[in-house]
């Protein structure tokens, strides 16, 4: 096999396939980028970290001699491209090695057995299911909830991004067990979709680099085995996961009778609370707000294990409710904070003791909502 391209193309089209490669593999193989032909399928890269892979089809200009497979040091290859600009590169697999030719110089790399590389389970077209979405839609909603994801490998089912298609939306929701994020989206077609289906965060993560805020179309498709994510040449493959995920709909409407509000620009709040958290306890930080009869909004923490406290009157931000206090985890609220894209943010209060919900200001365009649980004071 002989490989004829651009290394700015090739590049181009390595790069997002790095993030499915691991920082410790389970084996070495997965520290590969495997590039393939065949007359019937063309040219075909993929990359692995053993559960998520990714595909590319290169749609720039290339050319191939003889059909076959070889395996590239993934790190080393594009180390290599991106120094050299828009030459031409040659990937020739000879015997016993493979050469590496441009206009200036070449190099050899190991041969390895392309054999021992593990292959994804592709679609089965006669049971898939398909859902198309605007690409900046989905990187959106990614961006937006993938903060939420919980990160205790006990929580396995909540180390993931859910997209529910219920009730003919398309919401895509995360959380940790004690902060939830939705975020909605408008589809371009549901087809026969399921209610339900898990993303794992890895393989969202990955997803997120193959997604840009265009307007083009991106193919979500399912089997009984695989859950596929396509855009252009790149796809995303992963085993579909079965599991419950928690019922965010009961939890939305526990925060329905939330009628106290307060409103707020977004970065004079982070800011704020930032600035106050410093002082907080770090093995049980808490953040108490106080709401005050005269519309008045205060901030205090404090660690009296070395007699730290810290206040701030908050001065920006208007209350309608009745007078209270309520504790709120800083951490959690710093996460939400900087992930909602508006100028102002509207919280909205029940009880001291019952969730908070976080949203952008009703004169914002974005169909999102945070909800994160307050603590005991």
């Amino acid at each position: 096999m002989k490989l004829n391209i651009k290394a700015n193309d090739l590049k181009e089209v390595i790069a997002p396939m790095l993030k499915a490669i691991p920082a410790k593999p389970v084996c070495d193989t997965h520290l590969y980028i495997r590039f393939a032909h065949t007359d019937r399928e063309g040219l075909t890269l993929t990359s692995t970290d053993g559960n998520t892979f990714v595909v590319c089809s290169p749609e720039c200009p290339h050319t191939v001699t003889e059909s076959g497979e070889m395996l590239l040091y993934a790190s080393v290859l594009h180390g290599l491209v991106d120094t050299l600009g828009n030459s031409e590169v040659s990937i020739e697999d000879r015997q016993g090695f493979i050469l590496v030719k441009w206009p200036s110089g070449n190099a050899s790399l190991p041969l390895t057995d392309a054999s021992a590389f593990p292959r994804p389970a592709l679609l089965t077209e006669s049971e898939t299911l398909s859902l198309h979405i605007v690409s900046a839609d989905l990187q959106e909603a990614i961006r937006h909830t993938r903060f939420a994801c919980s990160d205790d490998p006990l929580k396995d089912n909540m180390r993931s991004v859910l997209i529910d298609t219920g009730n003919g939306e398309c919401n895509v929701v995360s959380t940790d067990g004690h902060m939830l994020t939705r975020y909605s989206i408008k589809p371009r077609g549901l087809g026969a979709f399921p209610t339900q289906f898990i993303i794992p965060c890895a393989t969202a993560d990955i997803v997120r680099h193959i997604l840009d805020d265009s307007d083009d179309d991106v193919t979500v498709g399912h089997d009984s085995r695989t859950l596929s994510i396509t855009k252009g040449q790149f796809t995303v493959l992963t085993s579909r996961k079965n599991q419950n995920y928690p019922d965010w709909n009961a939890l939305a409407g526990m925060t329905r009778m939330n009628s106290r509000t307060l409103k707020v620009k977004r970065e004079v709040f982070e800011k704020a609370v930032r600035r106050i958290a410093i002082f907080s306890d770090k093995s049980c930080p808490t953040l108490k707000i106080t709401l005050g009869q005269n519309r008045d909004i205060t901030f205090f923490s404090e660690n009296q294990s070395i007699n730290l406290s810290a206040s701030e009157l908050l001065y920006e931000g208007r209350y309608d409710g009745e007078p209270m206090e309520l504790g709120l985890q800083p951490d959690n609220l710093l996460k939400i904070l900087t992930n909602t894209k508006a100028e102002f943010v509207t919280m909205k209060i029940n009880e001291p003791r019952t969730p908070v919900v976080i949203s952008p200001d009703e004169s914002s365009s974005t169909e999102a909502f945070s909800a994160v649980m307050a603590t005991k004071l």
